[in-house]
């Protein structure tokens, strides 16, 4: 089915949609829920059993070369008192 505009016996306007500009536009209503969401204030931290954090390194790394670490026991996105030598799921390595 192409993408057209009919006109009925009665002048109702008949929009034919394709499969394709449907789910076009399914993505893009669903992306901008994404993007809503993702605007969260920076105050929204998750909780440390949320993220997996443990207290102890990960082989060699820790919350301390991760970039998401801020000193001197704060993360990003991991709410609560963070230790360098901890580790979450989150873990990002510093370049």
């Amino acid at each position: 089915m192409s993408n057209r505009i009919e006109k009925s016996p009665e002048t109702h306007t008949v929009f034919c949609l394709s499969r394709r500009r449907m789910l076009e536009g399914a993505a893009l209503g669903g992306a901008i829920v994404l993007m809503a969401a993702s605007t969260q204030p920076a105050s929204a931290k998750m909780t440390e059993a949320a993220a997996g954090y443990q207290g102890e390194p990960k082989g060699d790394s820790s919350c301390g070369n991760c970039t998401l670490f801020r000193q001197p026991s704060g993360c990003l996105i991991v709410d609560g008192n963070i230790s360098q030598n901890g580790w979450c799921r989150f873990y990002s390595k510093k370049s």
